[in-house]
C-alpha cells in the first residue's frame, strides 16, 4: 500500500477553525545528560521566554482582547533536539 495526499480534511460538523501556526527555532542539547542540562541555565530558559512572549504576541495590527485562535506549535526543540518537553509547557 502507498500513502497519497487525497487533498484538505474537511470535518463533518463545517469547514476547519481558523487557525495559527507558530514556528520557533530550536538549540540542539543532544541525547547526552550533561549536555542537556544546559537547557536549565538561566540564560537558555530567558531564550524561551523571550521566544514565546515573542511569538505568541498577537500579530500586527491585531489589539490584544482580539478573538483568540487556536494555536498548533508541537514540541518545539523537544525530540531530536533533545528539548525537555515539561521545561518547554511551563
Amino acid at each position: 500500500a502507498t500513502f497519497a495526499f487525497a487533498g484538505p480534511h474537511v470535518a463533518a460538523a463545517g469547514p476547519p477553525a481558523e487557525t495559527e501556526l507558530l514556528a520557533i527555532d530550536a538549540i540542539a542539547f543532544g541525547r547526552d545528560a550533561q549536555t542537556r542540562l544546559g537547557q536549565y541555565s538561566r540564560g537558555a530558559i530567558e531564550r524561551e521566554l523571550n521566544k514565546a512572549f515573542v511569538g505568541f504576541a498577537p500579530p500586527d495590527g491585531e489589539t490584544p482582547d482580539a478573538p483568540l485562535r487556536p494555536l498548533c506549535t508541537g514540541n518545539w526543540g523537544c525530540g531530536a533536539f533533545g528539548g525537555c518537553v515539561q521545561l518547554k509547557a511551563a
